[in-house]
């Protein structure tokens, strides 16, 4: 009798019925040309398209505008120092894109983060970390985020924060400035994943479990030891996103929303917005 390999088995399933390992596209300081793992031909058209259409008219960080001498947001070159506020313009974005959000990703969910990037000769594209996610799995792990009991006590503190695209945000933050090759990324967010991605329980039913926070936090410090400072470490946000409705004003088959947000280094929210130019108070 020929011998069945029962975890591929399972990972094959849980793969075409729940969720697909990451994917990885867009720019990097060290590279000439766009980097990319596990993208087709399409998904990276559809990345490219959107990108021109909405993540180039984000504002750029004020380190660039002050590294090119230019002026402040009224048109002016200021003498005196302006009040100061946060710079949400590097901190990295986790977004959450319903069904037919994105073109040619067909009838599943894209969630994943971005963060500001280029490429060797200064040219901009943010650094996308993403994957495709069927409705069954996104209801277990978002609407239910801490386990199966959905009548436990709801955490205050900001760690309630901690799910899985916080934790690839955390990564994406040091990417840009990390000295190493793309490939010590790929291996760190497939890694993230593995912690996360479901099991032969989940194919029956079972519900999303918490990962090991102890386990993901080495991971995140061992890639970011070399690299600069997460932009978010100087915010502080809330324990919760924005929306009473969340997350069925996502998840829902009429007219769903999009939805994006900045957290802070421990989890904490610190915007959010159904559009993503709105993170940064421009119009959609």
């Amino acid at each position: 009798m020929r011998h069945i390999p029962l975890k591929g088995l399972c990972r094959t399933l849980t793969q075409r019925t729940l969720a697909r390992p990451p994917s990885v596209w867009g720019k990097l300081p060290a590279y000439g040309d766009y980097v990319h793992h596990n993208v087709s031909l399409s998904a990276q058209e559809a990345w490219h398209e959107w990108v021109q259409s909405y993540w180039h008219r984000r504002p750029v960080s004020r380190s660039a505008v002050a590294a090119r001498g230019g002026t402040g947001a009224d048109g002016w070159m200021h003498v005196t120092q302006a009040p100061a506020r946060p710079d949400l313009s590097n901190v990295p974005v986790a977004f959450v894109l319903p069904p037919g959000h994105l073109p040619h990703m067909g009838d599943v969910f894209v969630q994943g983060v971005m963060v500001p990037s280029e490429d060797k000769v200064g040219r901009a594209c943010p650094l996308i970390i993403y994957q495709t996610v069927h409705r069954l799995w996104m209801q277990r792990t978002w609407a239910s985020p801490w386990g199966p009991d959905p009548h436990a006590p709801v955490r205050q503190d900001r760690s309630q924060g901690r799910h899985l695209l916080y934790w690839w945000a955390r990564l994406a933050a040091h990417a840009r400035q990390h000295p190493g090759l793309f490939p010590a990324l790929v291996t760190a967010v497939e890694q993230v994943w593995l912690l996360h991605e479901p099991g032969w329980r989940n194919l029956f039913g079972g519900q999303a479990r918490p990962a090991s926070s102890a386990a993901l936090e080495a991971l995140v410090q061992q890639f970011g030891t070399s690299a600069g400072q997460d932009a978010a470490v100087a915010l502080r946000g809330v324990s919760h996103l924005p929306w009473a409705d969340w997350p069925e004003r996502t998840l829902r088959v009429t007219e769903p929303l999009a939805a994006f947000w900045m957290q802070d280094a421990e989890g904490g929210y610190v915007q959010a917005s159904d559009k993503l130019l709105q993170l940064w108070g421009l119009r959609a």
